[in-house]
């Protein structure tokens, strides 16, 4: 080959070939210096549209400068032979690297950090890559990664739809969209570079056939592949990034490169960590303090933990457009495609027993929760008084079925109530209560104290504000506004002076929660199919997914040390009690409900207990229960109303709720210790979604 020349370039050798181009090493004696030629085959220059497309797009490649993406330094046509030239890399590729099999994860970290900086920059330029693929990422001596070939696809393709190999495109790393043959986004991209990421962990492409035909079939219908269960020393948490990063549906992957690398580094920092909490509160021997602290919030792994505010649980925040029900609006779950899994409630001869099993159906042990010294004397046990009319707690009778059945036990009791404002035991802060006031546009952010004095609204406008809660120190609160139409999370200081816009998008964010150090708010949004769970930053940042199903997840609310977060899902077809480990994301476990559905989990202070309201058939507000985890024990606490919403006091002797008479909603509370209940508010205007902050 010595002697020929393209333009000034004197070729070298080849050093690599495909279907529909060669590239070689060249020597440009101008500047003497060695670089790489791509020449594209000859008969495309016989297509003059093809020409001018080709300069169009060689022009917008070449204005690319990163420092991660691999120079253009000249193109143009030689002798008929369309041609770019670029750096010369003598470090290999990230094919050469795999060939070996699977690679280190600091590494992969180093490799995913260069190429999604370099992705993003170019999706910013409006650059799609269109054939992302571990050939096209090339090293240096230092190994610093290069991404290569932007927009050679698109120049291919639109000369021709096959190839020597078949479609553009590698079937490997092609998009189900892409596969399709539909317009591309850099969605596209970011599902490629999933597939790397999946690679690079594994050493293999998550789908494998015969055919590349099969190939592209396999990323339209085929459910993702476990990463974990090829490799199970890999953190569990990685399941939930590939998972969302080959998403099928392009809007539900990240969105961004580096939203999926944050992620990927987020799960490979907790990976040591287990899906089942910890046993009566131990520390893990193989964490050091530092790294206990970051597994709390690894989106601020810069950020001191040694100091949090004082642990206290915060209410679940509920679905905003469902009313509580009343004597003339009761509200109906929608219908929702959900998978059925065979988990089994154990009913004992005292409570309702209640089994976590893991998602594969088979029984797993106990959930042993951490219990603080006296917390388990604060639930009732069956046959105790536990009602204000001195009535004991109704047991549960074993049925063949699963579930459970409640043996009558006679008129709902109409519990008496006491007239507000309530008196403060000696020596329990009162704390403070921040609700929703009224329906529709009429609704407004209130607060008053937790004994039912100092009543006051922060916001008084002509849309929806509702659902709010308070951050862990009691000086912001987070809630739902409509003033953009859709419902928005905003956040607002205690007095209501200052507000800052948390999330902006088309669809409706729901039913926050501030983690206990509040630096980050889980929540709720909707894409029109069904609703899943999602992590922000309250200082900005994009959202991060922690859930992607056919089935709705709602109302997330962490746990008060910040490792797990309850849900209500209908995953199995019901509204059930669900928990999700934190940072990993892996499901731990369902609570088999003991009515028709169970919502809105509420964490005790201790995190030793779960409480939630039930619901009939028609979707109507019942009853206040509480389950104790780590003896799986579930207990009625209220009974006799349309309960529901409820939320703990810091110091976990109440429990704080939203009660149905007639057509009036108000608060009010319940004693663990003696089941005495107590109104708060009284009036016809609706009081509801109550959350308890510490007094400041």
């Amino acid at each position: 080959m010595g002697g020929q020349q393209i333009g000034q370039y004197r070729l070298v050798e080849v050093i690599g070939q495909g279907g529909m181009a060669t590239v070689y090493r060249a020597y440009q004696p101008s500047v003497d210096r060695d670089v790489a030629i791509k020449a594209l085959p000859r008969k495309l220059s016989e297509d003059p549209n093809f020409l001018r497309r080709y300069r169009h797009e060689a022009r917008v490649i070449a204005r690319l400068e990163h420092r991660s993406i691999l120079p253009v330094y000249d193109y143009g046509e030689a002798d008929g032979v369309p041609f770019i030239v670029m750096r010369l890399l003598e470090g290999g590729t990230l094919r050469d690297v795999l060939a070996r099999g699977p690679i280190d994860l600091d590494l992969a970290v180093r490799i995913m950090d260069q190429v999604s900086e370099a992705l993003d920059y170019a999706h910013s330029r409006g650059v799609i890559h269109r054939d992302l693929k571990p050939s096209n990422i090339l090293f240096d001596e230092r190994q610093n990664a290069y991404l290569t070939d932007f927009g050679i696809a698109k120049i291919l393709g639109e000369a021709s739809q096959i190839t020597a190999e078949g479609v553009i495109g590698t079937p490997s790393y092609m998009s189900p969209e892409q596969c399709q043959g539909k317009e591309l986004t850099p969605a596209s991209d970011l599902y490629a570079l999933g597939v790397i990421l999946f690679e690079m962990l594994t050493g293999r492409p998550p789908y494998q056939a015969d055919t590349p035909l099969a190939v592209m079939y396999m990323h339209v219908r085929d459910a993702v592949p476990s990463i974990c269960k090829i490799d199970p020393s890999l953190p569990p948490a990685l399941d939930r990034v590939i998972a969302q990063a080959l998403a099928k549906r392009p809007e539900r992957r990240y969105p961004s490169a580096q939203a999926l690398t944050t992620d990927f580094k987020r799960a490979i920092r907790g990976w040591h960590r287990t899906a089942s909490p910890p046993v009566a509160g131990a520390p893990d021997p193989a964490q050091t303090p530092g790294e206990m602290r970051s597994h709390l919030h690894p989106m601020r792994a810069g950020r001191d933990k040694n100091s949090l505010p004082p642990r206290r649980r915060r209410q679940a925040s509920g679905l905003s457009h469902e009313k509580p029900s009343s004597s003339r609006q009761r509200h109906r779950l929608g219908q929702v495609v959900t998978s059925a899994l065979g988990l089994v409630l154990l009913v004992g001869a005292v409570g309702a027993a209640v089994l976590f099993l893991p998602r594969g159906g088979q029984p797993a042990p106990a959930i042993p929760i951490p219990t603080l010294p006296g917390s388990s004397a604060a639930i009732p046990t069956a046959g105790e008084e536990s009602y204000g009319t001195g009535e004991s707690s109704p047991t549960a009778t074993p049925t063949q079925q699963t579930g459970i059945i409640l043996e009558p036990t006679g008129a709902a009791s109409d519990t008496p109530v006491s007239t507000v404002p309530i008196p403060v035991p000696e020596g329990s802060a009162p704390g403070l209560l921040v609700f929703t006031q009224g329906f529709g546009d009429a609704a407004e952010i209130a607060v008053l104290n937790a004994n039912g004095e100092g009543y006051r609204l922060l916001t008084q406008n002509t849309w929806y504000d509702g659902e709010p809660d308070w951050s862990p120190d009691g000086t912001r609160i987070v809630f739902e506004s409509a003033r953009a139409g859709n419902r928005d999370l905003v956040i607002i200081s205690a007095d209501g002076e200052n507000s800052q816009q948390l999330t902006s998008s088309p669809v409706s964010e729901l039913h926050p929660d501030w983690s206990p150090d509040g630096l980050l708010v889980v929540f709720e949004a909707s894409d029109g199919q069904d609703s899943e769970l999602y992590l922000i930053d309250t200082v900005g940042g994009a959202p991060v997914r922690l859930t992607d199903n056919n089935h709705d997840d709602r109302a997330p609310q962490f746990s008060p040390d910040g490792r797990w977060i309850a849900y209500m899902t209908r995953e199995r077809g019901v509204w059930e009690i669900a928990l999700l480990s934190y940072p990993e994301g892996v499901p731990a476990g369902i609570i088999d409900c003991p009515a028709a559905g169970c919502r809105f989990p509420s964490w005790s202070p201790d995190a030793t207990r779960l409480a939630f309201n039930t619901i009939d058939e028609d979707g109507s507000l019942q009853d206040i229960w509480v389950v104790e985890l780590s003896s799986r024990q579930a207990m009625q606490v209220t009974r006799g109303g349309e309960d529901g919403r409820p939320v703990w006091s810091g110091d976990g002797q109440y429990i704080y709720f939203n009660r149905t008479r007639g057509e009036t909603i108000n608060l009010y509370r319940v004693a663990i210790g003696s089941g005495t209940v107590e109104q708060i508010t009284a009036g016809d205007v609706q009081d509801y979604a109550p959350d308890w902050g510490p007094a400041r």
